[in-house]
């Protein structure tokens, strides 16, 4: 399985791939730092999993600059992969948008 991590925060980054690291069936992990780069990789990589952070500078992980959802852009993909979003706002509008644009949790 490969995975991709998109976080901003390179401490983040860093701790969610360790914690990855340590699932036997991961055995490939990329990173982006941003909503653009993220999609590239999926491009790139084709993941089996990402976990996408929701906010990034200048855009978050729902919406790209141009107003372009990354998380739909991500799931309309023949095979999608599972997107895990990541945020400290687990509630209210955060979840309710990326529950509507498809995030698997």
């Amino acid at each position: 399985m490969k995975a991709l991590v998109v976080d901003d925060s390179r401490i983040v980054r860093d701790r969610v791939i360790d914690m990855l690291r340590e699932v036997a069936s991961i055995d490939a992990i990329h990173q982006a730092v941003d909503a653009r780069s993220a999609l590239e990789a999926v491009e790139r990589e084709l993941p089996d999993l990402v976990v996408l952070d929701i906010h990034m500078p200048s855009t978050d992980g729902v919406r790209i600059d141009n107003g372009t959802e990354v998380l739909r852009l991500i799931k309309a993909r023949v095979n999608a992969p599972i997107v895990i979003m990541l945020s400290n706002y687990a509630e209210g509008p955060y979840r309710t948008r990326s529950e509507q644009f498809g995030a698997d949790a």
